[in-house]
């Protein structure tokens, strides 16, 4: 696998956590809300890419231990 390949696969785990994460921490009802939220705060731009913002959250919130439920799986 190249390197690549690899920062796509984390780009999109980082993309979807931050909207799962968005929408159970802001309570909001469904993903697209939570998508329109996470492009408002800048985690997420217009083409639906992770900013340094998200990238910074994400990478984050994997230490901090701030984590998805199991019952929140990823999108």
């Amino acid at each position: 696998i190249s390197w690549e390949v690899l920062m796509n696969v984390r780009e999109i785990d980082a993309r979807s956590w931050l909207i799962k994460y968005v929408k159970a921490k802001h309570n909001l009802p469904n993903y697209d809300k939570a998508l329109r939220f996470a492009k408002s705060v800048n985690y997420i731009d217009e083409n639906a890419d992770v900013t340094e913002t998200g990238r910074l959250l994400f990478e984050f919130s994997q230490f901090n231990g701030d984590y998805l439920s199991k019952d929140q799986k990823l999108l």
